[in-house]
């Protein structure tokens, strides 16, 4: 009973957030811990980029998104970094975060990285010149990293093969000894040819809503709570199927393999709702609410610093993320714990100070 309990995904939720929760202790007193993490990654995804390591997507010559083994949200979650890096001044920080945010390009996480610096950008009156000539500067020299290293990513391919064949093989060896790295071919096809408006809007429009569609009919029915989740595509296409819910089969045309390719309630928090029910959605969403509101008073008495490209990432990602299934277990969940913390400890220490300075 209590394995069953201890990997349940709500426990496993809240275990992520409150781990994020508890790193800003560390952070917070230690912010190297952001600077390594930052330059780590970010090294990591120079790598997959250029020598097409881990998880690539080549769309043509120019046109890479390189994940490494952080899966297709790390722009996201370094999206904060930058915006930290530029307050705090660490230019080189923000160059190579800006890099690793290029390399990777998910669309929706540039998105929100526009709008934190906007966001940013608004309410600092007296700063604004000189954030938006750091950001520029850092994006412009991200910009000519990323085209320099697409455009020698296959020579530095072929390169290191044939120098690790002439390290490691012999004259008799096969033509695939020391073939230590391959030019991805995911990606290539998907926006090549006239359906491309189609491949790469249309048609993820199309899935996104049906998917809003299941995620909100499957909330309203209390959610599918435990083994009653369809955890897998097969058996997401198959409740949506069977239950067809307000005719949207029979009147958008919708088949079996259509729901096979949606997978699952993408949009996260009726992704939450499905599993849930509207009771704990509304309650998540009070909560968040409430944290966000924390944030805007604590900014609108003056707080910056670290303090703002917490916040920031934590009202944007709340309110427009719309796309990535963040309310899971994963690193954008742990750094949204991450920021409710900083929103929160800030919030008490400000409030505790005026208490104090009004008693004295």
């Amino acid at each position: 009973m209590l394995e069953q309990v201890v990997s349940s995904n709500a426990v496993q939720l809240m275990a992520t957030a409150a781990m994020g929760g508890l790193s800003y202790l560390f952070v917070a007193r230690w912010p190297v811990i952001i600077v390594l993490a930052g330059y780590m990654v970010a090294a990591l995804l120079t790598v997959s980029f250029l020598f097409q390591v881990g998880e690539v997507y080549n769309y043509s010559d120019l046109y890479r998104r390189a994940f490494f083994h952080f899966g297709d949200d790390v722009t996201t979650w370094l999206t904060p970094i930058y915006i930290w890096a530029v307050l705090e001044k660490r230019r080189f920080l923000a160059v190579a975060v800006a890099c690793g945010i290029l390399f990777s390009g998910t669309k929706i996480s540039i998105f929100l990285l526009l709008l934190q610096f906007l966001f940013v950008v608004l309410i600092s009156k007296g700063e604004r010149r000189a954030l938006s000539l750091d950001v520029l500067k850092s994006i412009a020299i991200a910009a000519v990293v990323y085209l320099s290293l697409a455009l020698a990513s296959p020579y530095a391919v072929r390169t290191s093969n044939q120098v690790a064949q002439v390290a490691t093989c012999d004259a008799a060896a096969d033509a695939g000894c020391g073939q230590i790295f391959q030019e991805s071919m995911r990606g290539y096809g998907n926006c090549r040819g006239g359906d491309c408006l189609d491949a790469t809007i249309l048609r993820p429009l199309r899935h996104r809503a049906f998917s809003a569609v299941a995620g909100f009919w499957m909330t309203l029915q209390g959610g599918f709570t435990g083994p009653r989740y369809p955890n897998s595509p097969e058996r997401f296409a198959d409740l949506m199927i069977e239950a067809n819910p307000w005719g949207i089969n029979d009147t958008f045309d919708v088949s079996r393999d259509e729901w096979m390719k949606i997978g699952t309630v993408q949009t996260p928090y009726l992704q939450f709702g499905a599993g849930y029910g509207p009771g704990l959605l509304a309650c998540l969403l009070v909560g968040i609410a409430g944290i966000g509101i924390l944030a805007l008073r604590t900014i609108a008495s003056g707080e910056r610093g670290p303090f703002l490209a917490y916040s920031v990432f934590f009202i944007v990602n709340a309110v427009f993320n719309q796309t990535q299934p963040w309310l899971g277990r994963g690193p954008i969940l742990f750094m949204m714990g991450l920021c409710a913390a900083c929103i929160i400890v800030t919030f008490v220490r400000q409030r505790s100070t005026s208490r104090t300075l009004s008693n004295a």
